[in-house]
């Protein structure tokens, strides 16, 4: 053969190509060699500067590499003649300093935040932001994929299986992140992205759902549970009607009934109404939210609340709605139905329910009913103060 590739590092593909030993060649197989040993001399300059972006760069010169070595091959074997390589040669560099143009000029370069204690697992994603202005594409698409890392860190934020599927879904959201944000392919990152958080919530959305559910549920249960017995505690101590509860007159004095000493006999329905607005708690949650989407994962309510505290505060503002009924300050008729339950348990309980159910609603009328009695007193003091003559 005329001609010998010789490998200078055969790791990188790099190498040269020259006459062998003894060859004279033509002149356009001299212009060949020195078009291809030109262009190699080229990519060599092409050094990794530490960063993600030289990290592309060096992968794309290799890549380049790898094309002229194989037709280099096809040449030293006489399946392409030297016009052929030459020609050919000039496409291999367009594409190359095409992919190093968009590699450079890209804001943003995505790499994978390995585990220091597992180097081989990834557990979360980096950017290197060089200079230049971002599109509001590259910006909408990079938060798109930060808030899609959020929800993939706290779902798995276990161990064993859990670190597993996180580095799975992190290298699949590196991917994405490399096609939208450095090849500029914004729309199939999108597109891609989209189909990953579908799987991640036909995946992952029944567990934590019913994780939360059962936790909600257990609390409800247990307060449920809690105001029955002291309900029923109550309903005992008053009907046995012996002195042995006198102690506790102290609770409500001045509302003792002779006929029942116990004088929080009398509230007894209030309890009723709190084991209503611990059941609507959980009953609530599974109304507002039939089906959680991707971001519903993490906040898998509005107000961020816990189990417990959802409970607890469902059960604060049944009892407040129930003292605005109780006090007179509000009623309410429908047909035979009235909010009076001091007496009638069941109301107590369905106006317990229906504060759990509506308790977003009812927050926001509690907190203008409020608002509006601020106002009054203050309109009220300041009558007052208009009143009185000055001196």
């Amino acid at each position: 053969m005329p001609f010998d590739l010789r490998d200078v590092d055969r790791a990188s593909a790099q190498f040269t190509l020259a006459a062998a030993a003894g060859y004279a060649p033509s002149e356009p197989e001299q212009t060949c060699l020195d078009r291809i040993n030109g262009l190699l001399t080229m990519l060599a300059a092409i050094a990794d500067d530490g960063t993600p972006r030289g990290a592309e760069a060096v992968s794309t010169r290799n890549y380049c590499r790898e094309q002229l070595r194989a037709r280099a091959r096809e040449f030293v074997a006489g399946m392409l003649d030297a016009n052929e390589l030459y020609l050919t040669s000039f496409k291999y560099e367009g594409r190359f300093e095409e992919r190093l143009a968009r590699i450079r000029a890209a804001s943003i370069v995505v790499s994978p935040y390995r585990d220091p204690n597992l180097p081989e697992m990834y557990v979360d994603i980096q950017y290197d932001i060089g200079q230049g202005i971002t599109t509001k594409e590259q910006l909408d698409l990079k938060r798109a994929i930060d808030k899609a890392v959020t929800v993939v860190k706290v779902v798995l934020a276990g161990s064993g299986s859990d670190a597993v599927k996180r580095h799975e879904y992190i290298r699949a959201l590196v991917s994405i992140g490399r096609v939208g944000l450095l090849e500029g392919n914004i729309d199939l990152a999108k597109s891609t992205l989209d189909t990953l958080q579908e799987e991640f919530v036909a995946r992952e959305a029944a567990r934590i759902k019913n994780n939360y559910v059962r936790r909600l549920g257990a609390w409800s249960i247990l307060c449920v549970v809690i105001f029955g017995l002291a309900y029923l505690y109550i309903r005992a101590e008053a009907v046995a009607g012996n002195g042995a509860i006198d102690w506790r007159l102290w609770l409500l004095p001045e509302n003792a009934n002779p006929a029942h000493p116990f004088a929080l006999y009398r509230f007894r329905n209030f309890f009723l109404l709190a084991i209503g607005a611990s059941f609507s708690a959980w009953l609530a949650f599974l109304i507002r939210r039939p089906t959680l989407e991707f971001t519903g994962l993490v906040q898998l309510d509005d107000d961020l609340l816990n189990p417990v505290i959802r409970v607890l505060f469902t059960i604060g503002l049944s009892f407040v709605v129930g003292l605005l009924f109780w006090t007179g300050l509000i009623a309410i008729t429908i047909g035979s139905f009235t909010t009076n339950f001091e007496n009638a348990g069941m109301t107590a309980i369905l106006i317990g329910v229906f504060c759990g159910i509506a308790s977003r609603a009812l927050a926001t009328a509690v907190s203008r009913r409020a608002e509006d009695f601020a106002g009054n007193v203050g309109a009220s003091a300041a009558a007052r103060a208009g009143a009185v003559p000055v001196p």
